[in-house]
């Protein structure tokens, strides 16, 4: 993939080719899976239109191949290319040609990267002037550059230094060893008449030792007297007794020697080449590989060693000092030797293969464990040596002829006689593309879902496509053939390390039967059976006691990984399930690498690192378990067995306390090394003991499992004389909630995600991919940050949460205080009815004239602007009335509900300290008594000096900041808290309502909530802005018995109201709208309303006072999932973690608002104020400089709704 450089000195210019013609199409194609690759991917380029040729002259096999190919999705025909390359901005960029792909250890390297390292390397060498290619040295693929000198250079060239730093510069970027370096002078490298480098000419003057160097250097084998080869093999075969029989001086040498040469047969390198100064990890050694070292230490020389001594030693000699320190001490309790046991007609079982016996026999028809897999083979195959390979190693492993059998309810594993074996074989030939893809896809897909039957055998099957034959020489018009060999195994009797161990038998065994020569397989000394023999014995022995104790500390209370779903999980698993491929580049997967050594970690821990946090920021725990599987090849005796010996591990991580990256690397480090360090405990059995209740519906401790793997099917599968390439196989399974595998190809991280189609759509999966990719750039970047702020997020999910889902703008006047727009409408029609209260009918002209009068009382009583004057009243007209009188004094009114308990009531009085009360004489009792700084004005009693009051509005300079009303929360949480609201944020919301509610909607509005509560403001101030009519009732649920219920259009609250209100058929037919809030709608109140009733919207609003009544809202729709909508106008909506960064599309996290309903704050609480009200990071319009923390838990769906959870 082409990505973003992380420096500058280790990148390629790459030149735009252009976009395609608009009559043709390009295309970036996987060669080996056919799939189309995303933009910035690297893959073959495909084209086709009209411009293209119809095909070769009088060569149909070659025009079958290159011109008539087909995507894996049937599109097509397209030309093939040759050219490696990639779209960025549907602009072309070639990178190079896919034939020459360098292939070394079965690992693909693009032979441009390498010379690009090479001339980055030293000045002494000329930018694109150097070929890289491999050729057989010594019986294996070695890496050849061939590489011209700068002009300057050439006659003072110091070989010895230059090509030391080639060689370390490649080693480093691309874990290779250049065998030779052959320097040539300035122009002296074979390239086309266009200047393009050639690299088979290069290779083929460098095999026929034509080229002119100036100098060479190569890595010559250091050829081993008979006496130094005996002292390798004697410190090979190196015992506990005879280290301890040494002189002194010969003990620590001895052991550096033994350990390299362990290193060398791991890595494949020879030993003289490994310094002593080198640690493990600088030579790029991966976690399972120092795992299986240390399992080699452990049990030859019987020795309690540490695993993480192996991660900590700085260089071998500390790593021998290490060893010979554990020799020295007490003796070890290494585990028994693994034996061959009496053999009986029935055997037991191993752990794991209970397990997979009972995971059978739970769900009928289980291709769940179906282990298939597909390979390409090109050439002269020969089919019956071919089957005669595969009835070889079938006799040599005795699980691969073994069924499972139950007797007095206990089962068991029955190994049978050697079969003749042959393939299942079907002929293609006869059909052409696309129809010949579909067929091939049809096989494939119908082998892998194709399930076994355990009791009768086989488990392992194979099935041979002969196909087309394919033109292996365009130039010499020769055909070769071509098959797809199909092979379909049960988890039961193979695991996925068993897959290397299968390519080398195969290999082998077909070389044998094709050139007669005698079998170089060693012997197996032992066979499966004496494995689960031996399992059984260890555990009963009490030698794994520890190991138990170690996984019971570490995993008691794991919690479920509460991944956000896009279906509810079912109550039993299916199994059911897709892949998702992806690629990480190259310059993530290097610079990660580069971060690992200097944390000193292996690569797979830095990558569970980073699954971990992906897994955190969508899930918000800190608490995060994931399933690993490890080979469990603890002896050298199972390490060439095919069998089920793979154990799993529970790696349980703590993120608690927003640790750095660097800091959550060395948590996984630890976690991995435990783990590690206690894997022959079996997994099956850490289960029983915990105790964990079973629920069928995801599996017990952890729901995802994370691999990487070290090698592919294809690496070691080389068959005599012919071509052998895998394929993709997906049987559409999943046995865990997800499964991330990644496998590591040319520095590519390719990348399989296995999930469950039960839980996931796959676009969720392709986000959730993206946010890997981008967490690994943004934790390279900047390693050092709290997790919790690494940035997951791709830009098109950016522009979605700051931009396409808060595009909420509108130019309203910002200057508007509530009572000015009613005096607006008093201007417009003061002979409209106003409000309705029972018989009683104001219009706008007495509505305003009454609160002009109050209004005038309040100022001579000494109200002014924001002085806070409390309304204690029933709910008449007067209370209205009260209401706008306080805000045309300039006041701010603060709602008391008279049924509140008397100490809430003096609380809220004196936290407001509030001079006025305005209410009923009925209502003295409850309220304080008069004093020098309280008074309570009974309208009741006021009425002549309100006659002698002016009825005009007052002039006063009211503005649109300050307070219209102070309503405290219900103080759940503790004392009520005074929300403070200003006349400005009030009318926000009025402009907004007026924008969506038409004036027909307002005509008559159901006034039925408590002015302690902020639904009020609606059903009042938007109202009375509007034209429209307050309908004032003493609660909703008295509707029906209304005198003017035929005249309500509009009703406004919760949905138990509503909902008890239309089982009681309480809902007149001249009701239009509803809009419900405070509470949970749920589908199946709206369409009930839609269905049983004139309701013609449903709305749902949302809102805390803080935000000033309403913040989102939306219309419903019948049969439609529960929503609140999208922000209103002048409202922006954030979903943030814990840590204040913004969560994916389609995580849940808290809701955070921003806008013109942001109030003040709440009243002398100063630090809950600043707690819940924070500066908005990402804004700079003052509009939206702060915004409010809701404590509610959303999330975005895919339409940009907001779904309150």
């Amino acid at each position: 993939k082409i990505a973003a450089p992380t420096s500058s000195d280790k990148t390629m210019r790459l030149v735009s080719n252009g976009v395609a013609p608009l009559d043709a199409k390009v295309a970036i194609v996987d060669p080996a899976t056919k799939r189309v690759l995303a933009e910035g991917q690297v893959g073959e380029i495909w084209s086709k239109g009209d411009h293209i040729a119809k095909g070769y002259w009088r060569n149909e096999a070659a025009t079958e191949e290159t011109f008539r190919a087909y995507t894996a999705d049937g599109d097509g025909p397209y030309m093939r290319t040759g050219d490696l390359g990639c779209l960025i901005d549907g602009e072309l960029y070639i990178t190079g040609r896919q034939k020459d792909v360098i292939i070394i250890r079965g690992r693909n390297h693009y032979p441009q990267d390498i010379e690009f390292t090479v001339q980055q390397s030293h000045v002494a060498l000329k930018s694109d002037a150097g070929a890289a290619f491999a050729v057989e040295i010594d019986g294996e693929e070695r890496l050849v550059v061939v590489q011209e000198v700068e002009r300057k250079y050439r006659m003072r060239l110091v070989t010895e230094v230059v090509s030391a730093a080639i060689r370390q510069a490649v080693a480093e970027n691309h874990e290779l060893q250049v065998h030779t370096i052959v320097y040539l002078k300035p122009g002296a490298i074979l390239k086309t008449s266009s200047g393009k480098i050639q690299r088979s000419a290069n290779q083929r003057a460098f095999l026929e030792d034509s080229l002119q160097p100036i100098a060479v250097s190569a890595l010559n084998a250091v050829e081993q007297g008979a006496e130094e080869k005996k002292e390798i093999e004697a410190a090979l075969d190196l015992s506990k007794a005879q280290w301890q029989s040494l002189p002194e001086a010969e003990k620590e040498p001895r052991l550096m020697l033994y350990l390299k040469a362990a290193i060398a047969s791991e890595i494949g390198e020879k030993i003289d080449r490994i310094s002593d100064d080198v640690s493990l990890m600088g030579l790029g050694i991966d976690s399972l590989q120092i795992t299986q070292l240390f399992t080699r230490l452990r049990d030859r020389f019987e020795i309690n060693l540490e695993l993480p001594a192996l991660f900590d030693a700085r260089d071998f000699r500390a790593l021998a000092s290490t060893l010979a320190d554990a020799m020295a001490g007490a003796a070890g309790s290494s585990l028994p030797p693994l034996q061959v046991v009496e053999r009986t007609e029935l055997m037991p079982m191993s752990f794991s293969q209970k397990r997979m016996w009972f995971m059978d026999k739970l769900r009928e028809n289980n291709v769940a464990y179906n282990l298939p897999f597909a390979l390409k083979i090109q050439g002269a195959l020969d089919v019956g040596a071919a089957a005669k390979a595969f009835e070889s190693m079938i006799f040599r492993h005795e699980i691969l002829r073994t069924v499972y059998v139950e007797q007095d309810g206990h089962a068991y594993q029955k190994v049978l006689p050697a079969p003749r074996w042959g393939f299942t074989a079907e002929d293609l030939t006869y059909l052409k593309e696309p129809a010949l893809g579909k067929a091939i896809q049809d096989r494939i897909d119908g082998e892998a879902r194709k399930p076994f039957n355990l009791a009768t055998g086989p488990v392992i099957r194979t099935h041979l496509l002969r196909l087309p034959d394919q033109e292996a020489d365009a130039l010499k018009g020769r055909a070769a053939e071509q098959y797809l060999l199909l092979v379909t195994m049960h988890h039961i009797a193979a695991d996925g390390f068993s897959l290397k161990v299968i390519t080398d038998e195969i290999s082998h065994a077909y070389e044998e039967q094709v050139t007669a020569e005698p079998s170089k397989l060693r012997e197996l000394t032992v066979q499966y059976a004496d494995f689960a023999h031996w399992q059984k014995e260890l555990f009963d022995s009490g030698l794994l006691n520890k190991q138990l104790d170690y996984w019971l500390a570490h995993l008691r209370g794991v919690p479920v990984l509460d991944l956000p779903l896009d279906h509810p999980r079912p109550p039993e698993q299916s199994f059911n399930g897709s892949n998702y491929y992806f690629q990480i580049p190259k310059e993530q997967v290097q610079a990660l690498k580069q971060l690992s050594r200097t944390q000193g970690v292996t690569l797979y821990m830095s990558l569970l690192t980073c699954f971990n946090v992906l897994l955190h920021q969508y899930t918000q725990s800190e608490d995060i378990c994931v399933g690993t599987p490890i080979a469990n090849r603890t002896t050298p005796e199972l390490e060439k067995l095919i069998g089920f010996f793979v154990n799993t591990l529970a790696l349980r991580t703590d993120l608690s306390g927003n640790p750095s990256f660097v800091d959550l690397m060395q948590r996984v480090r630890k976690v991995t090394q435990g783990a590690f360090a206690n894997q022959e405990m079996p997994f099956e059995r850490v289960v029983e003991h915990l105790g964990v209740s079973r629920d069928l519906s995801y599996s017990p401790v952890f729901q995802v499992m994370f691999v990487l793997q070290n090698s592919t099917i294809d690496e070691e599968f080389n068959l005599a004389g012919v071509n052998v390439e895998s394929l993709h196989t997906a049987p559409g399974t999943s046995k865990f909630d997800m499964t991330l595998e990644l496998s590591e190809e040319s520095g590519i991280l390719q990348g399989d995600l296995e999930y469950s189609t039960d839980l996931f759509e796959e676009e969720t999966i392709v986000q959730m991919m993206e946010h890997f990719q981008q967490l690994i750039q943004s934790a390279v970047e900047n390693p050092t940050q709290p997790i919790g702020g690494i940035n997951i997020l791709t830009k098109s999910d950016k522009d979605k949460l700051l931009i396409e889902y808060n595009s909420t703008d509108v130019d309203h006047p910002l200057t508007d205080c509530i009572h000015s727009l009613f005096e607006n409408q008093v201007a417009k029609d003061s002979d409209a009815v106003a409000l309705v209260d029972g018989q009683e009918r104001l219009t706008y002209g007495e509505l305003n004239e009454r609160s002009n009068r109050l209004a005038h009382h309040l100022i001579h009583l000494g109200v002014t602007r924001e002085t806070l004057v409390g309304v204690c009243m029933a709910r008449d007209a007067d209370m209205v009335v009260a209401l706008l009188a306080i805000l045309k004094s300039g006041g701010a009114y603060v709602p008391i509900d008279p049924n509140y308990p008397a100490d809430r009531v003096a609380y809220m009085l004196a936290d407001a300290s509030a001079p006025l009360v305005i209410s009923h004489s009925s209502l003295d009792g409850m309220l304080p008594p008069a004093s020098e700084n309280f008074q309570p004005v009974f309208v009741d009693r006021i009425g002549p000096q309100l006659r002698d009051c002016a009825s005009n509005n007052p002039q006063l300079d009211i503005a649109a900041d300050h307070l219209a009303y102070v309503i405290y929360t219900s103080g759940s949480t503790g004392k009520p808290k005074g929300v403070m609201i200003s006349h400005g944020n009030a009318s926000g919301l009025i402009h907004w309502a007026q924008g969506v509610f038409s004036e027909e909607d307002l005509s008559g509005v159901l006034a039925a909530t408590s002015i302690c509560f902020d639904l009020s403001v609606y059903e009042l101030f938007v109202t009375l802005s509007a034209g429209g009519k307050i309908i004032l009732a003493d609660n909703v649920l008295a509707l029906p018995t209304l005198p003017a219920k035929s005249e309500v259009v509009l009703v406004n609250t919760v949905p138990s109201a509503i909902a008890t209100l239309l089982r009681e058929n309480g809902i007149p037919d001249n009701v239009k709208v509803i809009n419900l809030a405070g509470e949970a709608l749920a589908a199946s109140l709206v369409d009930g309303l839609y269905q049983n009733t004139c309701v013609e919207r449903v709305y749902d609003l949302y809102g805390p006072s803080e935000d000033t009544t309403y913040s989102t809202f939306t219309l419903r729709e019948i049969g439609k999932a529960a929503t609140i909508g999208r922000p209103i106008d002048n409202t922006k909506a954030y979903i943030l973690n814990q840590h204040g960064a913004l969560v994916a599309p389609g995580l849940a996290g808290e809701l955070y608002l921003s806008g013109t309903g942001v109030t003040r704050g709440y009243r002398n609480r100063e630090d809950l104020t600043q707690e819940k009200y924070l500066p908005n990071p990402f804004e700079n319009d003052p509009k939206y400089a702060r915004m409010y923390r809701t404590g509610d838990l959303v999330r975005y769906m895919d339409n940009g709704n907001l779904e309150y959870l």
